[in-house]
């Protein structure tokens, strides 16, 4: 942590004017405790700022670190749903463990269901690349979908950004099996990152419904 707090003194050497203002993103390697390490060692005239809001007071895209010029939410971390603050999520426990590398992320999820006096655990993960081709994956849907006497083996999910690059969209397509037969069926997740990188929400949304409300949503929380 020293270190680290020396070597942006150096830096900042570079550039008299203070606050001198720090670009930083929490993840699974960068918390919140040791961003807070770091800073108490330098001080009132450092300040941390999230990316975007130093793109803001530049009034220009930073040129200096290159992830600057398309910025998206980095999803990457243990997520832990919090069932107060979620709707109709069906499972009583789901984990979101998230690794996100520039266009690929890997999701995996962990779900618990209460049954009798048992607890069914299903584990489950899907690896995606983002603005890339759907791709075939067993994942939670299915099983969520047999309390609603319905099945499917065929999801293909694919990734992609929203328009403001702040919202990553998952748009699963499949083939349900009922007991009247068989269905078309889309849906998509948009996950969304609070600004202090605390609060993943993911709302998923089924095109066959003409309501804007979600049939689902999950709030998590990082796990640090």
């Amino acid at each position: 942590m020293e270190e680290v707090a020396e070597d942006i003194r150096e830096l900042a050497a570079l550039n008299p004017r203070r606050p001198y203002f720090l670009p930083v993103h929490v993840r699974e390697t960068n918390t919140v405790r040791r961003i807070k390490t770091i800073m108490d060692q330098l001080g009132p005239e450092f300040q941390v700022v999230p990316p975007e809001e130093l793109m803001i007071m530049a009034g220009e895209k930073p040129t200096m670190i290159t992830r600057y010029l398309d910025h998206h939410p980095d999803f990457s971390g243990h997520w832990k749903l919090d069932p107060k603050q979620s709707k109709n999520t069906y499972w009583i426990g789901y984990e979101l463990d998230i690794d996100h590398r520039d266009k690929n992320v890997s999701i995996t999820t962990t779900m618990r269901y209460s049954l009798y006096v048992h607890h069914r655990e299903l584990k489950t993960t899907k690896t995606l690349v983002i603005g890339g081709p759907a791709v075939g994956s067993l994942e939670e849907l299915p099983r969520r979908m047999e309390f609603l006497a319905a099945q499917t083996d065929s999801i293909h999910t694919r990734a992609e950004w929203s328009e403001d690059g702040k919202t990553l969209l998952l748009t699963s397509e499949m083939i349900l099996q009922t007991s009247q037969g068989s269905a078309p069926m889309t849906t998509t997740s948009r996950f969304v990152l609070s600004e202090d990188a605390m609060t993943l929400t993911v709302t998923e949304h089924r095109l066959s419904r003409k309501s804007p409300e979600p049939t689902a949503r999950y709030v998590y929380r990082r796990v640090l």
